[in-house]
């Protein structure tokens, strides 16, 4: 998997939110393999601004309980893991589902 820039993620979601494209357009026109990293990056952006674009240096753990009480607050809201994840400020979309199985 390619790492982008900052500055090269946050061009290709402004020229989103400014209607330049779709998601799938602009993966292809900007040579990003996958329209669900440009999905992503829009999703991250809307949740926390700039700072859900920049890459972290570091691995967050976290201890069993929250992981517990992340599966239960999804379960008994119904939830998507995107909406459930973005709730608890996780940028990861596949880590609740990984904690699921």
């Amino acid at each position: 998997m390619a790492k982008h820039s900052f500055e090269f993620n946050l061009r290709v979601v402004m020229d989103y939110l400014d209607s330049e494209g779709t998601a799938g357009y602009l993966s292809k026109k900007y040579g990003v393999p996958d329209d669900s990293q440009v999905k992503k990056w829009i999703n991250q952006y809307n949740q926390v601004g700039d700072e859900g674009l920049r890459k972290k240096m570091s691995k967050t753990s976290y201890s069993d309980e929250f992981k517990l009480s992340e599966l239960q607050c999804r379960q008994f809201n119904k939830t998507y893991y995107r909406e459930t994840e973005n709730y608890f400020n996780i940028n990861n979309p596949s880590l609740l589902a990984n904690w699921q199985r």
